[in-house]
């Protein structure tokens, strides 16, 4: 079985949704354990957390996560 069609961008934006509320809690760092949670949610699916490594590759590679800006 595979996540539904549009999955991905559901992720994308609950993991934009939770990133913009821990930046508020003044944490930066995200792992594959912080956005567990947001995979469940979105996919319900196990083989989606195996996914979790290369999505927050793509994500960091989207520059969603962070910005030069936010680099300091």
């Amino acid at each position: 079985m595979v996540c539904a069609r549009g999955e991905t961008a559901v992720i994308i934006k609950n993991l934009t949704r939770r990133r913009n509320r821990l930046r508020r809690n003044k944490i930066t760092a995200f792992s594959c354990h912080t956005v567990r949670l947001s995979l469940r949610i979105s996919c319900q699916l196990a083989h989606c957390y195996a996914k979790c490594r290369s999505l927050m590759t793509y994500l960091l590679q989207q520059n969603i996560f962070f910005s030069p800006r936010q680099r300091t």
